[in-house]
């Protein structure tokens, strides 16, 4: 197959990190971003690290960025230990929201006009147990995962004829 070029948040570890991996196998170009470096990939000639804290501007990143994917994959979140509602903080919620929901938004917005203009693409947003039901993750994750199922559904929605996947 054609190299695919492919955007990974959360690229150091986890489900964010098998998805590098198993799109680099595949010979696909993978432009990582997370807060800390994935060192098992540092050797890897299509893999491009970006260094950053999501829940900061994003201007800077997107500069550096190619200004066109063939995937986004949204994979960066956070946990809030299941917490409930009284002992989550509103700064707590904030941190989840900020990490876990606003990051796919702005990236998704960023990057969407793209998608639409060449009718090709795909955008994945890594969901959870937690977007369904409740006991996968505290008030504030459980709360943002399905915020995020929302987001996902109504995209699909909205740009179904497009020609871009979103799942």
């Amino acid at each position: 197959h054609t190299h695919r070029k492919i955007l990974v948040t959360g690229c150091a570890s986890g489900i964010g990190l098998a998805h590098t991996q198993l799109f680099l196998d595949g010979g696909d170009q993978v432009y990582g971003v997370d807060k800390q470096s994935p060192e098992t990939l540092s050797h890897h000639d299509n893999f491009f690290f970006f260094q950053t804290d999501l829940t900061r501007d994003l201007t800077a990143l997107l500069t550096q960025l190619p200004q066109t994917f063939d995937v986004i994959c949204h994979t960066a979140g956070i946990l809030d230990d299941y917490k409930p509602l009284l002992e989550t903080s509103d700064e707590d919620f904030t941190q989840i929201w900020a990490s876990n929901l606003t990051p796919v938004i702005q990236l998704t917005r960023h990057f969407l006009p793209q998608m639409i203009a060449q009718k090709s693409g795909i955008i994945i947003t890594m969901c959870s147990i937690a977007s369904f039901v409740a006991g996968g993750g505290g008030a504030a994750y459980t709360t943002s995962k399905h915020a995020l199922a929302g987001f996902t559904k109504q995209l699909a929605l909205d740009y179904a004829r497009t020609g871009v996947q979103i799942f």
